[in-house]
């Protein structure tokens, strides 16, 4: 029976047959085949050294992509004009089961890594724990690659004191076989949150550091050219860009397990990830460690999107100037 203006809950609001929102240039991966853009998200913060409700990051993420536009005005690109994208949807978890939940993001991601799928990955944590199966998955389909890590922290604390935790995926990575230190650059690091031992280690297997002291001197788009330079010289080797959320200043991202002062600035990083996005070599984005539960109305959750949408715009330059 139908009533009249009645309308299924939720779905009676304004809406503009113009506006074209990032909700709706996300379709679900089994209505398309291989796209420009892929997202996925990995709800997982078991992991986390402190407490955080990092894992339910995506969802808050995508609760967000109503309130976004595909257009840039200040480059009159309409990203869905450009690039065709599709959400993978979320790995599943085990409630309780750690390990397991490891293991099945590194099977989601073999998986995903093999088959027909997107020409450039986005992925929404999830803490950083689940950098390292993602990587060792990739690894096992192909090694060449390297890691452009965004970051206030090493993430190469040991094994022993706490297991696969936030703070151990490059330790893991590294440890393991499946990530050289010469193919991975550190950018973002803050003063009086690392300790001497995590950075003699990162000096010993050669990986690229890049405090926040030198990013101020240079300029973060002068230190990632040279950090690109240093891990990936050739003109074809794949990159991999890890971004933590606690590498922003906590006034611009609030919503963060471990906010710590003198981050990176918004406007800085929004050219970089443009600059990223038009690369080529770069295959993949995760963005990592945000809590809902602490952030101030969704400011950490609505800036990720902005940050996605520009390393998409990046992709969408690169591709309209081939």
């Amino acid at each position: 029976m139908n009533y009249r203006h009645l309308v299924p809950a939720g779905k009676g609001g304004y809406r503009d047959t113009e506006d074209r929102k990032v909700v709706d240039w996300f379709k679900t991966s089994k209505d398309v085949g291989t796209v420009d853009v892929g997202l996925l998200g990995v709800p997982l913060s078991k992991t986390s050294i402190s407490h955080s409700a990092a894992f339910m990051f995506p969802a808050s993420v995508r609760q967000t992509f109503g309130a976004f536009s595909t257009y840039s005005v200040e480059s009159d690109i309409d990203l869905s004009d450009m690039l065709g994208a599709a959400d993978f949807g979320d790995v599943a978890m085990h409630p309780t089961d750690l390990q397991r939940c490891l293991h099945q993001v590194e099977e989601a991601f073999f998986d995903y890594w093999t088959r027909p799928g997107a020409k450039l990955t986005l992925v929404l944590g999830g803490d950083h724990g689940i950098t390292a199966p993602i990587l060792a998955a990739r690894a096992a389909v192909d090694s060449r690659f390297a890691v452009l890590h965004f970051d206030a922290h090493h993430d190469l604390r040991n094994l022993e004191d706490g297991g696969p935790t936030n703070g151990t995926p490059f330790r893991r990575l590294l440890s393991g076989g499946h990530l050289q230190g010469a193919r991975l650059a550190q950018v973002g690091l803050r003063d009086f949150v690392n300790v001497r031992a995590y950075t003699q280690y990162a000096r010993d297997h050669g990986v690229h550091l890049v405090p926040m002291g030198e990013v101020r001197r240079n300029g973060l788009q002068t230190v990632v050219e040279r950090a690109l330079d240093a891990i990936a010289p050739e003109p074809d080797w794949p990159i991999y860009v890890s971004f933590d959320l606690d590498v922003l200043d906590p006034a611009i991202a609030p919503g963060v397990p471990a906010p710590s002062p003198g981050g990176l600035g918004l406007f800085e990083v929004y050219d970089v990830l443009q600059f990223l996005g038009a690369d080529h070599r770069v295959f993949a984005l995760d963005l990592v460690c945000a809590d809902p539960l602490v952030d101030v109305r969704q400011t950490t959750s609505r800036l990720a999107t902005t940050l996605l949408l520009h390393f998409c715009l990046g992709r969408a330059k690169g591709k309209g100037s081939q």
